[in-house]
């Protein structure tokens, strides 16, 4: 199932122009604008005075992590553009034009397993959606950008974006991002990424009731229909060697396909079905499993497999 069509993708050099607000520092009221794709560059490649003043500030920030420092350093606001930050005014007021454009934000201290920023950064750029990513202004995190297919649904968005994330081993920090006026601190990073082309970020979270299902259900010799059939199914396609799931996003399905339905009984048959790919690793698809069990939310049901098995040749359609 494809989940973008081809309408969703776009270059950069499209969207490149787009004027965003920025401001001195992050306890400036007033804005000024400026192009996204400069503030960007400015970014990897700092030009003129005001620019490489902030990025050695950036350098001496990270060498004695001078809280006032940081405090001083330009900010930006890609998710609008602002009349003012003036705290009287409503956040409409605020407003003079949503963006679309999304920031996310990555701290290693929320992800005590990663340990190199920098190599997180190259593993996020791979991801279709993400149009940047870079150092945060420590050194010790990661920021980046997506674009949001609908700016009604920014903060629906968000909550997706972080569900994503997680499913990926990834917390964000999900105190930035989801509203539109959040600034971003000016940070210096020279491998950060900018994409050629990327995604429109469509996804959107839907909150769907939990159901509430017996734990011994799947497991039961007495129930001959479900999970019979699922046991069926997942044997068949062990051994005839079906990947039933051959990119990210259907393994994402698959696993919360598994989890909603069976809990922690589903986890060997995920494992199951998952070890005829190519890209299968035990350790990876348990932990990937262990979250799908953390933070499903019921909107995946075990119809979601069966629809991939009909799709495979394996049921009758």
């Amino acid at each position: 199932m494809k989940l973008y069509n081809n309408s969703h993708l776009v270059t950069f050099n499209s969207v490149c122009e787009e004027q965003v607000s920025c401001f001195k520092s992050v306890k400036s009221i007033n804005a000024s604008s400026i192009k996204i794709i400069d503030w960007i560059r400015y970014c990897v490649n700092p030009i003129g005075v005001k620019i490489k003043i902030a990025r050695d500030n950036v350098m001496l920030y990270r060498a004695t992590l001078e809280h006032n420092i940081k405090l001083g350093l330009p900010a930006f606001c890609p998710g609008a553009l602002l009349k003012s930050r003036d705290r009287n005014l409503t956040k409409e007021e605020k407003i003079v034009k949503q963006t679309g454009w999304m920031q996310f934000d990555i701290d290693l201290k929320d992800n005590p397993e990663i340990v190199d920023a920098s190599k997180l950064r190259d593993e996020i750029k791979n991801i279709s959606y993400v149009a940047f990513c870079g150092l945060s202004v420590s050194a010790k995190g990661v920021w980046g950008l997506v674009k949001v297919l609908s700016i009604k649904n920014y903060s629906l968005h968000f909550k997706q974006l972080v569900i994503d994330f997680k499913q990926r081993g990834i917390i964000l920090d999900e105190s930035k991002g989801g509203n539109p006026t959040d600034l971003r601190i000016y940070s210096y990073d020279p491998d950060a990424y900018i994409a050629v082309n990327f995604l429109l970020y469509e996804r959107k979270f839907k909150a769907i009731p939990r159901r509430k299902i017996k734990s011994d259900r799947f497991i039961s010799d007495s129930d001959n229909s479900t999970p019979k059939k699922v046991e069926s199914l997942v044997n068949e396609i062990a051994v005839k060697s079906v990947d039933l799931a051959p990119d990210y996003e259907t393994y994402i399905r698959l696993g919360f396909a598994f989890s909603n339905e069976m809990g922690e009984n589903g986890r060997e048959l995920f494992h199951k079905v998952c070890s005829v790919s190519s890209k299968y690793k035990v350790k990876d698809a348990d932990k990937f499993y262990t979250n799908c069990l953390k933070s499903n939310n019921g909107r995946t049901t075990i119809a979601t497999f069966f629809h991939l098995c009909k799709e495979a040749g394996l049921l009758n359609k």
